[in-house]
């Protein structure tokens, strides 16, 4: 198990990755960023990655939105954020 906590743009994204055969299982909590107290519900998502495939979580506004990014690179579990 691998867990991740970022922040992108206005969002927050708190999860973690299970190894399965072939494919990562990814659990992520999408909130918003500055609501500690989930004032807001978090929104959560159960995702499976392909081994070697990425899954891509809007984090704007619409437009050319920032983007967090989950894959599985061999291995490695990795979560990343683009702004």
């Amino acid at each position: 198990m691998a867990g991740f906590n970022h922040v992108v743009s206005q969002k927050r994204f708190v999860g973690y990755f299970l190894a399965a055969p072939d494919l990562c299982g990814v659990t992520v909590f999408e909130a918003i960023a500055n609501d500690e107290t989930l004032v807001v519900l978090p929104r959560r998502l159960d995702i499976d990655i392909k081994a070697a495939d990425r899954a891509e979580l809007d984090a704007g506004e619409g437009g050319r939105a920032p983007r967090s990014t989950l894959c599985r690179d061999s291995a490695a579990f990795r979560a990343s954020r683009h702004t």
